[in-house]
């Protein structure tokens, strides 16, 4: 379970920002669909996250991702002293040579935890861990620098590892390649957080395809999901891939790198032999529009952009469902009608068993509606004038009634967050000239 997410300084965000996923005591709409009951916290099943266009919502769930990343790779990259690239909020002549700061507060094993980091240029300048045990938090370990100060008694893992860790290596990794109980659970912690961009589906695309030919309980359930669309079923095949014959080919010898990249590609795929494809079947009729069998084809060229995408997408959202995982997706609205957004968003709320976890960037403000949201689900990114952007809740932001039309109120900037663009005399005039 997520908590809270912080980020400083990192690509739009200039200050402290904090996404969080406790829900307010004061809000009492849509309980229990929307939320779920953690010790003293009111958990929320989902974040909806609108802005204008380069607001920063990107780069929101960008960092997310980011301290994803450099947590699983920290102890790779340090082997190879490289650490993940970190681009500071480049409009403040401090922040550019300032430390970028993360910060997650979740829960494992029923445990709360509080881990972050600040990094700059190729060094980890500060880090910490912080526990729960019972209702007071205290330290695992903090770090400043090259000094790190462990706690003997609560986390005897690390102790002798701070003489073993590089400034461009996490502490954490390094307990966690020493088979650290605690650190490596926070580290799988982290690999139960999912990340897809709803505009570019290629990598769930063959994770959705994959699941569909390895999981039957998938395949049954898809099959049912799709029930409303004029596709009788889905269908996976194995497709043959066809190798390159190198020798055919008219490369000339200085190209030595092309070819030794096709052989490697050939013997990728003749390791492979097959790749698995959708194929999805459609009802033929006669004149009198009687049914007069069936025929199949190629889902990913023949289907159109949007069902291909609803399809794809399926596949994350069943993991998260059934494995409680927390799936973040960038544009879940892109290339989708508004009541199938509505459709996935119910899902996640009212059929969510397991409190799978979800946050999503919306365009569609025809999804803002009170019906689905609760104020405290609903956050705007926005951008000052000197290129910081900052998050905020609708609950946070002055006095919403629950029952406040937010679509309405949204699209005439009572909110702020909205696009300011404005039609000029002088634009028209470049445009075509004074008449």
């Amino acid at each position: 379970m997520i908590v809270q997410f912080s980020v400083a300084n990192y690509k739009s965000f200039k200050d402290e920002t904090v996404l969080s996923f406790v829900g307010s005591n004061t809000t009492k709409e849509h309980e229990p669909e929307n939320v779920f009951n953690w010790k003293n916290y009111k958990l929320l099943k989902s974040n909806a996250i609108y802005g204008a266009n380069a607001s920063g919502k990107s780069n929101l769930i960008d960092a997310m991702s980011k301290m994803k990343r450099i947590v699983l790779t920290s102890f790779q990259n340090a082997l190879s002293e490289k650490l993940n690239s970190i681009q500071p909020f480049k409009l403040n002549v401090n922040t550019l040579s300032g430390a970028s700061f993360f910060e997650l507060v979740f829960v494992q094993n029923e445990k709360q935890y509080r881990y972050g980091f600040e990094i700059s240029g190729e060094k980890i300048i500060s880090e910490w861990l912080f526990h729960v045990p019972n209702k007071i938090e205290s330290a695992l370990f903090t770090r400043e620098g090259s000094e790190i100060t462990i706690n003997k008694t609560q986390f005897k893992e690390g102790s002798k590892l701070d003489v073993k860790t590089r400034n461009n290596v996490l502490f954490l990794s390094v307990c966690s390649q020493f088979n650290g109980k605690i650190s490596d659970k926070v580290i799988k912690w982290f690999k139960n957080i999912r990340f897809i961009s709803g505009i570019n589906d290629d990598s769930y695309r063959r994770y959705t395809t994959k699941k569909m030919k390895n999981d039957k309980k998938f395949n049954l359930w898809l099959n049912k999901f799709i029930s409303f669309l004029d596709i009788s079923k889905l269908s996976v095949e194995d497709k043959l891939i066809e190798t390159i014959n190198i020798d055919e080919l008219d490369i000339p010898d200085e190209k030595k790198e092309l070819k030794t990249a096709l052989k490697a590609l050939n013997a990728l795929q003749e390791k492979e032999k097959t790749v698995a494809r959708l194929k999805s079947w459609h009802n033929i009729f006669n004149d009198s529009n009687i049914l007069n069998g069936t025929t199949t084809f190629d889902f990913h060229k023949e289907e159109s952009k949007g069902t291909q995408k609803l399809i794809y997408i399926l596949g994350p959202i069943y993991d998260a469902l059934v494995n409680s995982r927390i799936l973040i997706i960038d544009e879940l609205d892109s290339r989708l009608h508004t009541l199938l957004s509505k459709s996935l968003i119910s899902l996640f709320h009212k059929f969510n068993k397991k409190n799978a976890q979800f946050a999503f960037v919306l365009h569609d403000t025809n999804i803002l509606k009170t019906e689905l949201f609760r104020r405290d689900q609903l956050w705007f990114v926005e951008k000052n004038q000197f290129g910081a952007s900052d998050i905020y809740s609708l609950h946070d932001y002055g006095k919403v009634r629950k029952d406040a039309k937010f679509e309405q109120s949204y699209l005439k900037g009572l909110y702020g967050a909205v696009p300011q663009f404005e039609i000029t005399d002088d634009l028209i005039e470049t445009l075509y000239g004074k008449e």
